[in-house]
């Protein structure tokens, strides 16, 4: 029920969630730059009394704000934005890819999994030499691979080969990431497989929580982290929205307990935004697919990931709805009258009953 307390806790009024523009970051903007700036080089910021970010961007988000903006982007600005989050076709030549993760001078391994951590003061797991903040990031990680292997039917995430260097495990790289980073998931080479755009890749978590509870933000970081790998394997050529919301979603299945609908507030602060609007925290507000699980199976957004092996998630929802006798109109407007029934207007009948 964690799920659903969390959820009622927060007031937000859909007006606009008819709308079916794909949203996204708005390239070249002022706001855009000086967050990447903030993040990757602050030495490049005008205002040096910007206070540090907290940890609360995911790399695969600031991936798709850097691919929008790239072109406007100044050129000490671009060479400090490192491989992993930069899109595919602007990766510099014959580098690995995983650009800082050379801090990571050690590794534990479980059994599918490879932690690599740096033993550097800057860089150490929180109570090092003592490794037992590695070894619990190695038990959440395992239980992210069991659930999505044997519950939500989502698989496994395609073999990294020699990438991280754990030949036989999946690669996860422990340490301080830049200036607001929670995670990063980079996908790397393309795979052979019934999915016509399957990457495999490696990811990272931070050893920061800055002020969330060290042990919610370990579990939901390499959940979402490994659950962006997970959505690789079908088609990485997805929007901000869908990858941010899905992998958001993929945390209450996995610690429900632990999970929070981050990015209610700008549904509260924006109604006026479209329902998969890619900008700012948007994106990470999970209720949209909380709603349609409790109508539709809680296997609903597995079945649409699989859908969109050839596919964008958009047509692969309008296909999945349609066959079930379903109208997206009217998905969408009960899916408004369902959050005007929270908080205070909260009568019990809405998303309580559904969990």
């Amino acid at each position: 029920m964690g799920r659903v307390v969390s959820i009622r806790a927060a007031v937000f009024l859909l007006v606009g969630c008819t709308s079916f523009s794909t949203g996204g970051v708005q390239a070249g903007t002022p706001e855009t730059h000086q967050l990447l700036k903030r993040i990757f080089a602050p030495e490049l910021l005008i205002d040096k009394s910007l206070p540090p970010l907290e940890p609360e961007y995911c790399g695969v988000e600031i991936q798709a704000m850097v691919a929008a903006a790239w072109s406007d982007l100044e050129p000490g600005l671009r060479d400090a934005i490192p491989n992993q989050i930069r899109p595919l076709e602007l990766r510099r030549p014959g580098d690995k890819g995983i650009d800082g993760t050379e801090v990571c001078d050690a590794f534990l391994d479980s059994e599918h999994f490879r932690i690599h951590y740096s033993t550097e003061p800057e860089h150490q797991p929180q109570g090092y030499p003592d490794l037992t903040a590695v070894r619990t990031l190695a038990e959440n990680l395992e239980a992210a691979y069991l659930h999505h292997r044997d519950v939500s039917g989502m698989g496994v995430i395609m073999p990294d080969g020699e990438r991280g260097g754990g030949v036989d495990l999946f690669d996860c790289y422990y340490y301080l990431l830049p200036n607001g980073l929670f995670g990063w998931a980079s996908g790397m080479d393309h795979v052979e497989s019934a999915c016509e755009n399957s990457l495999n890749g490696i990811f990272a978590v931070t050893t920061d929580s800055g002020t969330r509870n060290f042990e919610s933000q370990q579990k939901c970081t390499s959940e979402h982290e490994y659950y962006h790998l997970l959505q690789y394997a079908y088609n990485y050529r997805q929007s901000s929205w869908v990858l941010e919301s899905t992998a958001r979603n993929s945390e209450f299945h996995v610690w429900p307990e632990h999970a929070n609908p981050w990015g209610v507030w700008q549904w509260m602060t924006h109604p006026y935004y479209s329902l998969w609007d890619g900008s700012d925290f948007h994106k990470y507000a999970p209720h949209f697919w909380i709603y349609l699980e409790a109508h539709y199976g809680r296997d609903f957004m597995t079945r649409i990931w699989k859908r969109s092996c050839h596919q964008n998630v958009f047509d692969a929802l309008f296909e999945e709805v349609a066959e079930l006798g379903a109208d997206l109109d009217d998905i969408l407007a009960d899916f408004a009258l369902w959050n005007y029934f929270t908080g205070e207007r909260d009568d019990g009948r809405h998303y309580d009953p559904a969990y």
